[in-house]
């Protein structure tokens, strides 16, 4: 019989085995986190409105609900980037899926509408995967394969995000609390995934190590830890619109307003303009999700091995602004199915491409605040949008937001030429 020590030796020899494995697939595991994250999140996401309706929710109190948590995601992105920087991406990344584990469980536990308006700031404060992931992923990608490996994190997501609604459907016709449960005890599966085979950037020989030489504010790690509320005093905010930030941040930021308020009433549009249902708007949601998926999975390698990111956001943009303009004028149902296919591709092409841009122009020491500021820029636009798009529906008509995010967009596309977005140089910082 093999001694208690001898069996500790032989655990931690197996365990240390399956993180060496980790360390030589670092990105597969990743990858492996965030498809495991976003069913979790595809299980609950589409009943949150039934949960907030049981409870006794109108259209206002769901209004403040989704508020709610995009608030929390605004002050939470940047704040969790930086804790990233400081403390390293594995440590956030665990923090993420214990702070969706204890939302989702409040999720499922509510038993009044304010409980589960509770149980969303949480998840909106510290589940920050897909920056981390864009953080974790830059550390192990060159230059000209970022926009791609960015793209392959997004595909992940949203093969997650299509699969999690299916088994949503599924169960939920036996229980209506069971889901939330189910999605919680994914977000356990992935911590301990993440903890055992994820390793720390600081572990393993990354891309960017060798890109970049060590900063001065790294080697300042040891003689104290910066505060990491001081990211939110005004002279801290103005550093991060600086250089090459400016123009890639008011992109970023318009370009996604401008889809959020589309796609925000979108089933408005579609059930008014060509009479759809529940069932035929629920295939265009994954109509739209499988045309993401395509977008990020093959079409980003592709272009970014023939053309700079600056050209495909150039063109993206224009044929943006164009989709949007046919679909406000659209007519017939197969005409807007067509149409969507250049809307879904362009904004996704645009989006991974401004990321992959993003990243480049960062420093490594402040790399995970850069992304969680642009992605918090994304948050902001999702609590904007709704009211926007529901002031125009309400004042001229259905097909207004989509005439809205053309005008939007079309600015856009005058302020990026008339600011040589072309020319720009954006050089990752030594």
């Amino acid at each position: 019989r093999r001694s208690k020590r001898q069996q500790r030796r032989m655990k931690g020899g197996r365990l240390s085995e399956l993180r060496n494995w980790g360390r030589r697939n670092t990105l597969e595991v990743l990858y492996a986190c965030v498809f495991i994250d976003y069913v979790g999140v595809g299980i609950i996401v589409p009943l949150l409105p039934f949960y907030a309706t049981s409870l006794g929710a109108n259209a206002l109190t769901f209004g403040l609900f989704s508020t709610i948590y995009g608030i929390a995601q605004i002050i939470g992105g940047p704040m969790m980037g930086k804790v990233g920087d400081k403390f390293g991406r594995k440590s956030v990344l665990l923090m993420s899926f214990i702070g969706a584990f204890f939302g989702y469980l409040g999720v499922g536990l509510a038993g009044n509408l304010w409980t589960l308006m509770l149980s969303r700031i949480p998840v909106g404060l510290v589940k920050q995967t897909m920056s981390v992931s864009k953080a974790f992923t830059t550390e192990f990608s060159p230059n000209h394969q970022r926009a791609k490996t960015l793209g392959h994190v997004k595909t992940f997501a949203g093969i997650g995000f299509i699969i999690g609604p299916l088994i949503s459907g599924i169960i939920s016709k036996y229980s209506s609390q069971f889901p939330a449960f189910l999605s919680a005890s994914f977000f356990v599966m992935d911590f301990l995934f993440a903890w055992i085979f994820l390793p720390e950037v600081s572990s393993v020989i990354s891309v960017s190590s060798l890109e970049e030489p060590k900063s001065e504010d790294e080697n300042e790690k040891e003689k104290g830890r910066e505060q990491i509320w001081s990211i939110y005093k005004p002279w801290q905010l103005s550093t991060v619109f600086s250089g090459p930030f400016g123009i890639l941040f008011m992109i970023h930021f318009w370009q996604d307003l401008a889809h959020s308020i589309y796609r925000s009433n979108s089933t408005l549009f579609t059930t008014d303009r060509f009479g759809l249902g529940p069932s035929e708007n629920s295939f265009l949601v994954s109509y739209m999700g499988t045309l993401d998926v395509v977008a990020h999975g093959f079409i980003v390698g592709y272009l970014t091995k023939r053309f700079s990111e600056q050209q495909i956001i150039n063109v993206a943009t224009v044929v943006s602004f164009v989709t949007y303009l046919g679909i406000s004028m659209s007519e017939e149902y197969w005409h807007y199915l067509l149409l969507v296919i250049p809307m879904v591709l362009s904004g996704s092409l645009a989006s991974t491409c401004l990321s992959s841009l993003i990243t480049k122009a960062a420093k490594k020491s402040n790399l995970g605040f850069t992304i969680g500021f642009s992605d918090s820029l994304e948050s902001v636009g999702r609590v904007l949008s709704p009211t926007i798009s529901g002031i125009f529906i309400s004042k001229i008509g259905s097909s207004s937001p989509s005439l809205l995010s053309f005008f939007i967009v079309a600015s856009l596309w005058g302020y990026m030429k008339q600011n040589g977005f072309d020319k720009t140089v954006f050089v990752e910082p030594k």
